[in-house]
């Protein structure tokens, strides 16, 4: 698979079986956002969809970590139930334990799918901070 041109601040990781990248961002919510930017990046070939509706997406977990895992299997979730493509990301609501988003999103083409995610894992999760920079470590099963 070709993922030469990754999203800014994100990079992948090698790992056997499995897919993983880490992300750098300047906030929270910005490091939730290139995440899920990031994911579809694996899934998809680049395309421009048309934004066809608008989705308040709403997540909880215990922690950041699990909010993090939480809220990128809930937009692969979408996406594969719902043909759910997300354009732009809206931010409304950050907290350690909940997300709000405004999704704009396209409709799905089946035909550009080059990685199907099973799931996002808790493997080697990592969230931090670090001066000022957010960093994340996510491992997606292939």
């Amino acid at each position: 698979m070709d993922y030469s041109d990754l999203p800014q601040g994100v990079s992948l990781l090698e790992h056997t079986g499995d897919i993983g990248i880490e992300v750098r961002a300047e906030s929270p919510e910005s490091l939730f956002v290139q995440a899920a930017k990031a994911m579809f990046y694996i899934m998809l070939e680049t395309d421009h969809p048309q934004i066809k509706k608008r989705k308040r997406i709403s997540v909880t977990g215990e922690d950041r970590e699990q909010l993090l895992v939480n809220w990128l299997s809930e937009l692969n979730f979408l996406a594969e139930t719902e043909g759910f493509r997300p354009v732009d990301y809206f931010v409304s609501e950050l907290t350690d334990t909940a997300i709000t988003c405004r999704v704009a999103a396209g409709r799905l083409n089946a035909d550009l799918y080059k990685t199907q995610i099973k799931a996002v894992t808790f493997h080697k999760l990592t969230i931090r901070q670090k001066d000022d920079h957010w960093y994340a470590r996510v491992i997606f099963d292939i």
